[in-house]
């Protein structure tokens, strides 16, 4: 799905270049204000590979003359989420931070999940899918972004308050698993939102956050299957 913001919406703050690719649904989104220009773009990854995701930003850029210079920063997520979608955004974050010496702006995909549900007055539980029975859980009253648990799927309902909203991401299968677990239990299904991300990217970029393109560090629970092999018969 694409859409391109009227341009009065445009809200004076620096130029920045976003690509997220961990969850279900991959994020890019050009936000150049100077030229009045907010795009933004949303597809799963069976849609369209996360590998492709640098081709829909230059189409982009090349079509209106932008360059990589005159971005101010660039964005993405840390974590948690895909393995391979956190890798493949972060290496173009890294390379495309590097190249253009800019910083980069990182944010929490849970915190990011949990504004995209909007305000809420009551608790809010967001939730990611790992792998192997582990989820990736936060809760709205954790006063770090950055602060969640990885869980097994019994440890999360022992831990869930019951009144809180189950803010989980599209394709998690908890539901799916443990219907009977969520009867009468208040829980959406959510996908990242563009225009929440944008404003926290631009939250960030207020309270100067950026970061060099060596420090970004991401968050995705573990060791991919690959490497555990590796390790695995390197302690043989």
């Amino acid at each position: 799905m694409s859409r391109s913001i009227p341009s009065d919406s445009v809200e004076e703050s620096p130029a920045f270049l976003l690509i997220d690719a961990s969850c279900s649904t991959n994020l890019v989104a050009l936000v150049v204000p100077q030229r009045q220009i907010r795009l933004t773009r949303t597809f799963t990854g069976r849609e369209f590979p996360g590998e492709n995701l640098l081709s829909v930003c230059e189409e982009w850029m090349r079509a209106r003359g932008i360059t990589g210079k005159e971005l101010d920063f660039f964005a993405t997520s840390h974590g948690p989420g895909s393995l391979t979608g956190l890798r493949v955004a972060g290496s173009f974050i890294r390379t495309l931070a590097q190249v253009c010496q800019k910083p980069v702006i990182t944010l929490n995909s849970l915190w990011l999940l949990e504004r995209s549900l909007g305000e809420a007055e009551r608790e809010v539980v967001t939730v990611i899918q790992a792998r192997q029975d582990r989820y990736y859980v936060r809760l709205r009253s954790a006063p770090d972004p950055d602060e969640y648990d990885l869980l097994t799927a019994e440890c999360f309902f022992e831990g869930c308050p019951p009144e809180a909203l189950c803010c989980l991401e599209e394709r998690c299968d908890l539901v799916h698993r443990f219907p009977d677990r969520f009867a009468g239990r208040d829980y959406v299904l959510q996908r990242l939102d563009p225009d929440r991300y944008i404003e926290g990217v631009s939250q960030a970029i207020r309270n100067r956050a950026g970061k060099g393109y060596g420090e970004i560090v991401l968050h995705y629970g573990g060791l991919s299957v690959a490497e555990e092999i590796f390790y695995k018969k390197m302690r043989q």
